[in-house]
Formats: structure tokens, C-alpha cells, sequence
């Protein structure tokens, strides 16, 4: 059977999902349309890929969006300013662009991210290191994480998944302090995802790592069982508060050590209802902060 041309062509295609949320974020609604086209354009040209660094030149970007090379200039620099997406020797960086792929829980995203790094320039990983690309590059700049040597695995997508323990036998002590601590690591990095989607990369990744930890262990002596659940509810709660447009919240930096801080005073608001949605939206909203 023949296979049209337009067929071939979208066999060939990549699929790029973009959150319906993209139009809502406040840093996106501040752009001017020709920045928001842009954006969008970095996010789901041909070229991108699953490391979200690749050649392109303002030449491309100015033919297919049809933006004169002046307007891509300074869009460029916008992102750049708000450290968003650079270009570097023609090589677009989107540094948060692995922080969506959820690499650290998937074998074939972080083999499909390491390919792509492994045939850049030394000096492109070295600026990449510089600005904050979050992803570890050659060990050098890794971010900070739970202190964890445990990576969730994904039995759908990594091979030869180990077996179940017997039913019936007892489990190894070691292994229960290992499930434990990879628990931990979970509600850690989907912390930290929260308030990096939303802030940006932090410029101290001690103190906010340090911070994350005191959320949790708070969350654990307000409600035990269910202190996942109560530490995603007191971040959507502070995210909440910094939205609804009193002056004294908007103030408030997004970030591990202010929700600390203010910990008490963010109780005061929380309402345990739809969390789980907004959680996700905030820590998995498929545009790049």
C-alpha cells in the first residue's frame, strides 16, 4: 500500500503537549504577543528535543514565524532576562526543559537526555552548567536532591524490572529503610518541582533544599499519615494566596524558604479541597518556567 507524502510526514512528526495553563501564567500574560508567539515557538519548533538544547539560528526562528530579526532579538533577550531560554553559539537552552520530562524516574528519558548532551561541545555544557540547566552534565552543576542512592524505576519502561518478593517471606529491614527513603526523595523532588515550575531555578539550592526538608518534617508532625497530602495543600495554599492580589502575599518569593517562614500563617488559609489537581498543574504544567 502507498503511503501519502502528508502520512510520511507526520510519521516523522514529534508530538509536544503544552498545558492548557500555558495562557494563564502570569508570566506569560505580562509578554507581548510577539514574545508569546516566540515562546510558544521555542517550546514546539522541528528541532527541539528531549533535552531542550538544539542548533537553531535567528535566521530559522525569523522564517518561520515570520518576526522580523529585530523583534527575535529582543524577545531572545527578554527570555534570556527572565531566565526562561538562551541562545548560544546558535544552540537554544531551555534549562528547565529536563525538569519536565520527569528523567529521574525514567530509564529511557535520562538515556535519550544523556545521548543528546554527550555529542555537545564542551564549552556548550559549560555554559549550560552556568545558567542553571537542570539536569546533571558530566557530574559538574548536578542540582540539589533528597539525599537518596535510590531512583524510583518505571517496570513499564525500564528492562528487566526485579522481581517481587515471595508473598509469603519477610521483608529485609534494609530493604524497608530503602523504600522509606525513596518515599522521601519522591515528596522532595515533586516539592521542589512545585516551586521551580513556578519560580525559576533557586539561586540556593542549600538553603531551599534545607527549607523543603523542614516542610516536610512539619507536614509529618501535623498529619502522619496523610502528610503528603498536607505538604501539596500547604503549597497550593501559599500559591493560592499569591494570586488572590493582596500586596502583602504578592511580595512573598515562591519559594521552599518563604512557604517556611510564613508556615503558620499559611494554615490559616488552607482548604483541603481540589489539591490534587492544582498540585499536579503546578508541578507538571508541560511549558517551561
Amino acid at each position: 500500500m502507498r503511503v501519502s507524502t502528508w502520512s510520511r510526514e507526520m510519521q516523522k512528526s514529534k508530538q509536544r503537549y503544552i498545558s492548557t495553563s500555558f495562557w494563564d501564567d502570569r508570566w506569560i500574560s505580562g509578554l507581548r504577543p510577539t514574545d508569546k508567539l516566540l515562546y510558544l515557538y521555542l517550546l514546539t519548533n522541528t528541532l527541539t528535543n528531549i533535552a531542550g538544547v538544539y542548533k537553531l539560528s535567528e535566521r530559522r526562528i525569523s522564517f518561520d514565524t515570520g518576526l522580523d530579526m529585530d523583534m527575535v532579538r529582543e524577545g531572545i533577550d527578554t527570555f534570556k532576562k527572565a531566565k526562561k531560554a538562551y541562545l548560544h553559539d546558535e544552540y537554544m537552552v531551555i534549562p528547565s526543559w529536563p525538569q519536565h520530562q520527569k528523567w529521574e524516574s525514567r530509564s529511557r528519558i535520562r538515556t535519550g537526555i544523556d545521548a543528546i548532551l554527550a555529542e555537545l561541545a564542551p564549552e556548550v555544557k559549560k555554559y549550560m552548567v552556568s545558567i542553571g540547566y537542570r539536569y546533571p552534565i558530566d557530574g559538574v552543576g548536578k542540582p540539589y536532591v533528597y539525599e537518596s542512592n535510590y531512583l524510583e524505576s518505571d517496570p513499564n519502561l525500564d528492562p528487566d524490572p526485579k522481581p517481587d518478593p515471595k508473598p509469603d517471606s519477610e521483608p529485609d529491614p534494609k530493604e524497608k529503610s530503602i523504600a522509606k527513603g525513596d518515599q522521601n526523595a519522591e515528596v522532595y523532588n515533586s516539592i521542589k518541582g512545585a516551586f521551580e515550575n513556578k519560580h525559576g531555578v533557586f539561586d540556593n539550592y542549600g538553603k531551599e533544599g534545607k527549607a523543603i526538608k523542614d516542610l516536610i518534617r512539619k507536614a509529618k508532625a501535623r498529619a502522619p499519615d496523610k502528610y503528603v497530602n498536607f505538604v501539596q495543600l500547604m503549597v497550593v495554599t501559599f500559591w493560592r494566596l499569591k494570586g488572590e492580589g493582596d500586596r502583602f502575599w504578592k511580595e512573598q518569593p515562591f519559594l521552599p524558604s518563604a512557604l517556611n517562614s510564613l508556615w503558620a500563617r499559611v494554615m490559616e488559609h488552607a482548604r483541603d479541597d481540589v489539591v490534587d489537581e492544582e498540585f499536579e498543574e503546578i508541578t507538571r504544567g508541560t511549558f517551561c518556567k
